[in-house]
């Protein structure tokens, strides 16, 4: 990742391999079907939680990290079996055969995970493993909210390098349950998203 001094010898790294778009949506469908709903429940559990916050409570980061915990909660209740610890003070999700999944705010423009960046974060988005982890893939399920947290505006699974998007299955059509003729098969990649060109206006020195 550009810019990112680590404390260790890079060397000594794991690299993760790099897993398949549609063999992840094939192993993990009946869980990866059931993401958006509870993305959405959570989403209703963090704005009922915020109601009986003081604001002056709340940083800017308050309101993801409340919801990334509630997703992983409401995933709990009924695939507690995909729940492990990561030995950080934190959970991830362990899906099958082997992938390592982490419960993301992502940005709406990049859909890369908001991230204030340690050494062990920005190794897992280069998809390097610590020296004491397992050299599992790296997945980010994530989601996307109006700038002012009061919509859910798209669920995703994705898979970067640095900051750079090698695949993105688009969840949010499985919301509600599609049936019939419209039901997304496991075997089809469900969605590439679309690169999107971000602008930035330089702002004139006063005089």
């Amino acid at each position: 990742m550009t810019n990112v001094q680590f404390l260790f010898d890079m060397g000594k790294l794991l690299k993760r391999p790099t897993p398949d778009q549609s063999q992840f949506e094939t192993e993990n469908y009946e869980l990866l079907k059931s993401l958006p709903e509870s993305v959405y429940t959570a989403f209703e559990m963090t704005r009922n939680e915020m109601k009986d916050k003081d604001p002056l409570s709340m940083n800017f980061l308050w309101f993801a990290n409340s919801m990334n915990g509630n997703v992983l909660a409401v995933i709990g209740k009924s695939h507690r079996q995909f729940i492990r610890p990561t030995g950080r003070k934190n959970y991830s999700l362990m899906l099958k055969p082997n992938y390592e999944c982490y419960i993301k705010k992502l940005a709406e423009n990049t859909l890369l995970p908001s991230y204030n960046h340690t050494n062990t974060s920005a190794a897992m988005c280069e998809q390097f493993a610590m020296p004491e982890q397992s050299p599992l893939p790296v997945i980010f399920i994530g989601y996307t909210l109006s700038k002012t947290n009061d919509k859910v505006t798209g669920c995703y699974a994705v898979c970067i390098k640095g900051k750079e998007r090698l695949w993105v299955s688009d969840l949010s059509s499985l919301y509600p349950p599609a049936s019939g003729n419209n039901f997304i098969l496991p075997n089809t990649p469900i969605m590439t998203h679309p690169e999107v060109e971000v602008k930035v206006r330089v702002k004139k020195k006063a005089q």
